[in-house]
């Protein structure tokens, strides 16, 4: 294609219309992890989602489609929510944690009186 010709513009949107659709897929997926408590997974699907990211913004597009658009919108949404997912989950585990401490130290209180 010609320098100029505008077909540079349209591949490079269509790269990145292709690895946005890539990202919002890892992060459905990492949605379904985050909802079945599978937190390795998640992991290693957030490390494949950065790198995606990375590659995705590399290229520089100083006028994003409007489909481009409504992709990052909605991966800001399903990011929103898996913050929420991981938010309840690790306040989950605190509480776990305290209920478990609590109930060692009932348990060594009423061995000591024994």
């Amino acid at each position: 294609m010609p320098p100029g010709s505008g077909g540079e513009e349209k591949l490079r949107e269509r790269t990145r219309r292709f690895q946005l659709a890539r990202v919002l897929k890892v992060t459905e997926q990492m949605l379904e992890q985050a909802n079945a408590g599978n937190w390795d997974m998640l992991e290693d699907l957030e490390a494949q989602r950065s790198l995606e990211l990375q590659e995705c913004f590399s290229m520089q597009d100083d006028s994003p489609s409007e489909l481009i658009a409504e992709a990052l919108a909605t991966l800001i949404y399903l990011n929103e929510q898996l913050v929420q997912i991981v938010r309840y989950a690790r306040e989950r585990a605190a509480a776990e944690r305290f209920d478990h401490r609590r109930a060692l130290q009932a348990a060594s209180a009423y061995s000591e009186g024994l």
